[in-house]
């Protein structure tokens, strides 16, 4: 992974109607922007399955 990793991509994403108006309202209440909320919730997700992986692999509780 090099320098490239750090480069903004975009993307079309489809949301269901319902999740996206509850996005919208999710991040304005968190004074963040949709786009800003939705990288949040990738990450977050991204790093709980890596927590996950980790947990399952060593047999313990990830910290």
């Amino acid at each position: 992974m090099g320098q490239t990793e750090n480069i903004a991509r975009s993307f079309a994403l489809r949301l269901p109607q319902s999740s996206l108006a509850r996005a919208k309202v999710l991040a304005e209440t968190e004074g963040i922007s949709l786009n800003h909320f939705i990288n949040l919730a990738i990450v977050e997700k991204i790093t709980r399955l890596k927590e996950l992986d980790k947990t399952l692999s060593t047999g313990t509780e990830a910290s």
